[in-house]
C-alpha cells in the first residue's frame, strides 16, 4: 500500500488496503517511520493474523534520531504541515531522545517476539548498502 505524502501516517489503514487488494500471502516489506499515533502494533498484527511473511524496513531522518535544537524553535509535522512553537530545553532534549530510543528499542522487540524481520536505518543509507543490510537482518532472524 502507498501512502501519500502530506497525510497522517495510517498504517492499519494500508495494511486493510493491502490485504483487500491481494487475495495470496507473501512477504510483505513495510517501509514506514513507525511514528503512528495508533501505534504501529495494531497494523504489523494485521499482517500477521493474515500470515503474511513480514519484514519491517523503519527509516528515520538522522535529525530525528539526534536533533540538533535548542531554545525557542518552530517545528513542523511533514506529514500533516501542522506547526508548533516549543522552547527546547536540554532536559527536552534528553527526554526526546529517550524517547526515540524507547521507540526503537519497542519496534525491535516487537519484530523478535514475533518473528518479523526487522531492519533500522536513517533515511540517507544508500540503496544498495540498505539491501544488503536487510539481508544481514533476515539472514540473522532464519
Amino acid at each position: 500500500a502507498q501512502h501519500v505524502v502530506g497525510s497522517e501516517t495510517a498504517l492499519s489503514r494500508s495494511v486493510q488496503g493491502l490485504i483487500h487488494r491481494t487475495r495470496r500471502v507473501g512477504m510483505a516489506i513495510v517501509v514506514s517511520d513507525l511514528f503512528d499515533e495508533s501505534g504501529f502494533q495494531p497494523g504489523l498484527d494485521q499482517l500477521r493474523y493474515r500470515r503474511f511473511d513480514g519484514h519491517v524496513l523503519q527509516l528515520h531522518d538522522p535529525k530525528e534520531a539526534d536533533p540538533a535544537l535548542l531554545g525557542d524553535v518552530e517545528l513542523m509535522d511533514v506529514e500533516t504541515g501542522s506547526l508548533r512553537k516549543v522552547t527546547v530545553t536540554e532536559r527536552n532534549a534528553r527526554e526526546y531522545q529517550r524517547l526515540f530510543q524507547g521507540h526503537q528499542q519497542s519496534v525491535r522487540d516487537y519484530c523478535r517476539n514475533y518473528g518479523l524481520g526487522c531492519t533500522q536505518s536513517p533515511s540517507t543509507i544508500k540503496y544498495d548498502d540498505l539491501i544488503l543490510r536487510m539481508m544481514r537482518e533476515a539472514g540473522r532472524a532464519a
